[in-house]
């Protein structure tokens, strides 16, 4: 079984970085069109770097992660955002369909087109579902 070995990444000028995180450009392209807080944006570079950046091989092929544990304590660590402004923002981005959640294990969601660019388009769907689909009284 072969070892996986990170590159190093040398810019033009010599200056060398060590190891790197590869984010697909259509991902940051989505990220710069919709509304994040500087700390949204802190918690979902965290997370994108753990699942998408993440690389591992596997039988020589280079694989990816979709989700990872995320424990409350590791995102407040990583971040430095309070623990109950990061429960917060994990529920927006749950809300507007940038990650999934289930329980610590969080996923982040490469359907780039179905996340939501801001809170008020999310509510209204939220809203729009919810008289499609509950009871009427």
């Amino acid at each position: 079984m072969g070892s996986f070995k990170a590159s190093k990444m040398v810019y033009e000028d010599g200056t060398e970085f060590g190891r790197y995180t590869v984010i697909p450009n259509n991902v940051l392209d989505r990220i710069a069109e919709i509304d994040l807080t500087n700390d949204e944006k802190k918690v979902l570079f965290r997370i994108i770097r753990n699942t998408v950046g993440y690389e591992t091989t596997k039988n020589g092929t280079s694989v990816r992660k979709l989700s990872a544990d995320f424990p409350l304590e590791y995102l407040v660590e990583k971040t430095g955002v309070s623990g109950r402004k990061v429960e917060t923002i994990l529920k927006r981005l749950e809300k507007r369909r940038i990650i999934e959640r289930r329980g610590d294990t969080i996923t982040f969601s490469h359907s780039l087109e179905l996340w939501h660019p801001n809170d008020e388009i999310a509510e209204e769907e939220e809203k729009h579902w919810k008289e499609l689909h509950e009871p009427k009284s």
